[in-house]
C-alpha cells in the first residue's frame, strides 16, 4: 500500500470529523433553554464571544438555582471551557497573550473535574508558552496532559498530545525522543482512522503546525510512517 507521509495523516486528523451521537444529545438538551439555545446559535455563527457572554449569565443563574455541582452546571461549564479555549487559541494566533492567557486561567478553573477537557486545556497552555518562549513549561503542561489521556477510556486528542510533545522535544533538539511520540501519534491516528470511533466535529485542541519541526525530526517521522504503516 502506498504510503502518503505524516502530512496526509495531519491532514485527515484537522479535517471535521462525524459528530458522536452523544455530543448531538447534548445540543438538543442545551437547546431547550432559550439562553442555551442563543449561545448554540452564536457559537455556530462563529460569535465566540457573544456566546460566552450569554454562557456565563446562564451559568451564574444555574449556579443560584440549582447548585454549583447540579448536572446543568456542569453541561454548561462544558461549552464554558470549549469556548474560552477556543478564544484562547484565537487570540494566541493574534498574538495577543494577555487574553490568551486570561481565556486559558478560566477554562483550566472549568475543566477541573472533566479530565478530559483538561487534557485538552493543557494542550492549549503548552502551546502559549510554547510560542512564548518557555518550552520547558509548555513540555511539563503536555506529559500532564498525556498522563491523564492513559486513564480515559476513550482518548480523542491523545495523538495531538504526542504531536505536540514530538515538536516541543523538535524545538529542544531532543529527536529520539520526539520520533518516539511521533510514531505513538501515528499509530494512534491510524487506529482511530481504522476503527469505527467517532470523532466530535468541533476538536477545540489546536495541534503543533508540523511547520515547528525541524528538518531532522521531519525526516525521522516520515520514516517512522513507512514503518507503522508496513507492520
Amino acid at each position: 500500500r502506498r504510503v502518503h507521509g505524516i502530512l496526509n495523516l495531519l491532514n485527515q486528523m484537522a479535517e471535521p470529523k462525524k459528530v458522536e451521537d452523544k455530543k448531538t444529545e447534548d445540543k438538543k438538551e442545551l437547546s431547550k433553554d432559550p439562553d442555551l439555545a442563543e449561545a448554540q446559535k452564536l457559537r455556530e455563527e462563529g460569535k465566540y464571544e457573544d456566546a460566552l457572554e450569554v454562557l456565563e449569565k446562564a451559568l451564574r443563574l444555574k449556579q443560584s438555582q440549582c447548585g454549583e455541582n447540579s448536572l446543568e452546571c456542569t453541561k454548561i461549564c462544558k461549552e464554558v471551557c470549549e469556548i474560552t479555549n477556543t478564544l484562547a487559541m484565537t487570540y494566541l494566533n493574534k498574538d495577543d497573550f494577555e487574553m490568551s492567557l486570561k481565556m486559558l486561567q478560566r477554562a483550566q478553573v472549568l475543566c477541573e473535574s472533566n479530565d478530559q477537557a483538561k487534557a485538552i486545556t493543557y494542550n492549549n497552555i503548552a502551546c502559549y508558552y510554547r510560542k512564548i518562549g518557555k518550552l520547558k513549561v509548555a513540555l511539563s503542561f503536555l506529559q500532564n496532559a498525556l498522563q491523564m489521556e492513559k486513564k480515559l477510556a476513550v482518548a480523542e486528542n491523545a495523538a495531538d498530545t504526542h504531536l505536540n510533545i514530538c515538536a516541543v522535544l523538535s524545538q529542544l533538539n531532543k529527536h529520539d525522543l520526539a520520533l518516539l511520540h511521533a510514531t505513538s501519534a501515528v499509530a494512534l491516528l491510524q487506529e482511530l482512522m481504522l476503527s469505527s470511533t467517532k470523532l466530535t466535529a468541533d476538536r477545540y485542541a489546536v495541534p503543533v503546525s508540523y511547520t515547528h519541526l525541524t528538518l531532522p525530526t521531519i525526516l525521522l517521522v516520515q520514516i517512522s510512517v513507512v514503518g507503522v504503516s508496513l507492520n
